[in-house]
């Protein structure tokens, strides 16, 4: 079972392991391996661009590539809506349209 690591101690574990205070276990690095594959992990959110207030909705690549920068369909702005990875969705997990 790996080490279950909280993602605020990711860079004090980080530390301690270059310090030597701390060994690299395999059951460590895949701790640390699993926390960073989360914090990479885009959020689902419902986009709306802040220009014209049209939808954003990532298709294809984009639905399941990282990224942060969104470009509107509608009007062209370019906008980041948060500083972490984004993809805009037409509906929220655990939701959907029923109509």
């Amino acid at each position: 079972m790996p080490e279950t690591v909280a993602i605020g101690d990711i860079n004090e574990i980080i530390m301690d392991v270059q310090a030597g205070n701390r060994r690299p276990t395999v059951e460590l690095v895949t701790a640390l391996g699993i926390r960073i594959t989360e914090l990479l992990k885009p959020i689902r959110m419902i986009l709306t661009c802040p220009s014209c207030s049209g939808r954003h909705i990532d298709k294809g690549l984009f639905a399941i590539k990282p990224h942060h920068t969104h470009a509107c369909q509608h009007c062209g702005l370019t906008w980041r809506p948060a500083v972490v990875n984004t993809v805009g969705v037409q509906f929220l997990p655990g939701f959907k349209d029923e109509s």
